[in-house]
């Protein structure tokens, strides 16, 4: 179990700050953009395969709904950003094993001449008698964040440069770069607060693979299989014996007669994977 939660931390809470590179040479502001609808809502199955032979199963669900300017948004009960700007709310829960880790983040559609900036963000974590809630809050080149641990606080700032973006919405950052596709790469520093510093990472494809439906019930939705970008998320400072890879479809995906673009199909965190199984525009459990 520890091994599973350290491989979830690591990368739920990535927040990226990153220069982009691509074989289009665009620049990072060039090649994000809004390619999202209004209200997005994921389920994946998950396997954690840490003990050969005897995975253990999962949910994790994933929503992405958008925040008019003027709008109140609530993180947590008691975190709520007044009059935001137009934006996304990223929210995330899953549910494994008897441990339960819950996200929301809101970033910015566009501040100022960068693109999916990130506002503030909120993570709890729950497994047997331990709860531990992170809160970060976003301003210019430093965030500053609080984490408490049964009520035991810890508190700390981290800079690093801009563009920046928050963990809770790495993923779907990545869904918003325009450039994505065999010879993509970018590389971006995250905060951590975990460990009071900035990591660098690189997002990278070189390869597109298919997937097939995990279980039956999903079998409508990926029909004869799903074409995807594989991209690959490394570490400059390495973590022994974890990886990453995202999944990412190259076609759109129609829902209800709405276009899903660039779906999130598959996660692999180390030995940690994330299957889509079922997606809504219509609704989703809070």
């Amino acid at each position: 179990m520890k091994k599973f939660l350290s491989i979830i931390v690591l990368v739920l809470i990535i927040s990226m700050s990153f220069a982009f590179t691509a074989c289009s040479n665009a620049t990072p502001q060039g090649q994000l953009g809004d390619f999202w609808c209004n209200k997005e809502y994921f389920t994946y199955t998950v396997t954690d395969k840490t003990v050969e032979n005897a995975p253990v199963t999962g949910t994790y669900f994933l929503s992405i709904e958008k925040k008019n300017e003027g709008e109140n948004v609530t993180l947590a009960t008691d975190f709520v950003l007044s009059d935001v700007e137009d934006g996304k709310l990223v929210k995330g829960y899953l549910d494994i094993n008897g441990v339960t880790i819950e996200t929301t983040c809101f970033f910015e559609i566009a501040s100022g001449n960068n693109f999916l900036v990130p506002v503030a963000s909120w993570r709890k974590v729950v497994e047997s008698d331990k709860t531990t809630t992170t809160t970060i809050n976003y301003d210019g080149t430093t965030c500053t964040y609080e984490i408490d641990t049964n009520g035991v606080l810890q508190e700390g700032a981290i800079s690093y440069s801009s563009p920046y973006y928050d963990t809770n919405e790495i993923y779907n950052t990545l869904r918003g770069a325009s450039t994505l596709g065999t010879g993509f790469s970018m590389s971006f520093d995250v905060p951590l607060p975990a460990e009071n510093t900035a990591a660098n990472l690189t997002a990278a494809c070189s390869i597109t693979a298919k997937l097939t439906s995990p279980q039956e019930s999903a079998n409508e939705l990926y029909g004869e299989g799903i074409n995807c970008y594989q991209v690959n998320l490394s570490r400059k400072t390495d973590v022994s014996g974890t990886y990453y890879t995202l999944f990412y479809g190259t076609e759109q995906m129609t829902i209800s007669n709405w276009k899903i673009t660039r779906p999130l199909v598959k996660i692999i965190e180390g030995s940690v994977e994330y299957d889509l199984v079922e997606v809504s525009v219509l609704g989703f459990i809070d």
